[in-house]
């Protein structure tokens, strides 16, 4: 017997005949919005869990929480605390 979990997302997906986008492997996380990096949470190398805080983003002056979509071991970070970042620049890789 084979179990396995899926949220309600990949729930949606199955329904709409999607199935192969349940799988699709994430290798980075991008930045939201523009904003400056207050804080980052985790190093390079770092093993994380799908909902771990990444780093924290200031944008129209509002602290925004980034969290890691996956379960992942974060392979390089792109960018430091203090920085600014673009919509959709790349924050970390895993």
């Amino acid at each position: 017997m084979t179990m396995k979990v899926e949220n309600a997302f990949d729930q949606l997906l199955h329904s709409m005949g999607l199935d192969d986008l349940i799988s699709k492997k994430v290798n980075e996380v991008k930045a939201p919005m523009p904003g400056k990096v207050l804080a980052i949470h985790v190093e390079d190398g770092s093993e994380v869990k799908e909902g771990d805080s990444l780093l924290v983003l200031e944008a129209m002056k509002m602290e925004n929480v980034i969290k890691s979509p996956v379960d992942a071991t974060v392979r390089q970070i792109r960018v430091k605390a203090g920085g600014t970042v673009e919509k959709n620049e790349i924050l970390i890789e895993f």
